[in-house]
């Protein structure tokens, strides 16, 4: 194992020539061809193969070779595998199949080769989560690129009701937005607190992704549970161009939230000053009282 580990491979075929154990574990289960396959030795794994190693042995947290390989991004070995009869939808504990890990991580190459041996398009981990969400995440483009030309389902919902397009204007990913819209992605879904994608991207401040889904059809005035608008989001941070934007698109300056407060006093409360100056000028009202009796002419002094 120590010789499979560290990439000797011809210590490792003279020790099978006189008899050495292929398929020998580890206290976790693990076999040497894991290890090579976790640190992408090609040649040993392709010598242990030619000797009868099980390459679908799984680990006690039931994980295969495949998926150290699919981590790590070791293509090659991922194909050689599979040419070997390794299995491209085995999962571990959790669900996750090696599809996911590789969506996870980006290698573009291998989600190609796993698709190209059947591995499944949708497969779904105990959160319900899939693996175009976590390519979404992590704003692999090309991934999802290519999971979509295969009939991934670009409106799934986790658990807890997100879809892979508010992961992608969660973290800002404005192509993967733009590339989930044109294939059917809903701009309107919502998740639990009934919240949508476009109040994430006017609290995180990603004007581009305002503006894209604005453009296609995006609501202006979308309200949570505590009747709080998108453009008091924007307000609330500070985000100029983005208030500016749902000014344009006709957001209601005035609209109160449950607790009285409007997008101009939270602007004026947390000092910007910019931001306050718009609303001001699309006539926002100054004077209007909070249910506390303050208002933003108050908090701004």
């Amino acid at each position: 194992m120590f010789a499979t580990l560290k990439g000797h491979a011809k210590i490792i075929e003279l020790r099978i020539g006189h008899g050495v154990l292929v398929n020998a574990i580890v206290t976790d289960e693990s076999t040497a061809i894991m290890f090579a396959t976790l640190k992408g030795h090609a040649k040993i794994i392709e010598l242990r193969i030619g000797h009868g190693v099980l390459v679908n042995a799984i680990v006690k947290y039931e994980s295969t070779a495949i998926m150290f390989a699919t981590l790590k991004g070791h293509a090659k070995i991922v194909e050689l595998l599979i040419e070997h009869g390794a299995l491209v939808n085995a999962i571990v504990t959790d669900e996750s199949t090696a599809i996911m890990f590789a969506s996870l991580k980006g290698h573009a190459k291998i989600v190609e080769l796993r698709i190209g041996h059947g591995a499944l398009v949708n497969p779904i981990v105990t959160d319900e989560s899939t693996a175009i969400m976590f390519a979404t995440l992590k704003g692999h483009a090309k991934i999802i690129e290519l999971r979509i030309g295969h009939g991934v389902l670009v409106n799934a919902i986790v658990k807890y009701e997100s879809t892979a397009i508010m992961f992608a204007t969660l973290k800002g990913h404005a192509k993967i937005v733009e590339l989930l819209i044109e294939h059917g992605a809903l701009v309107n879904a919502i998740v639990t607190d009934e919240s949508t994608a476009i109040m994430f991207a006017s609290l995180k401040g990603h004007a581009k992704i305002v503006e894209l889904r604005i453009g296609h059809g995006a609501l202006v005035n979308p309200i949570v549970t505590d009747e709080s608008t998108a453009i008091m989001f924007a307000s609330l941070k500070g985000h100029a161009k983005i208030v500016e934007l749902r000014i344009g698109h006709g957001a209601d300056v005035i609209h109160k939230n449950k607790n009285g407060q409007t997008s101009l006093l939270l602007a004026s409360v947390n000092g910007h000053s910019e931001t306050v100056q718009l609303l001001l000028d699309s006539n926002a009202k100054a004077n209007d009282v909070h249910i506390k009796g303050w208002t933003s002419f108050n908090v701004g002094s």
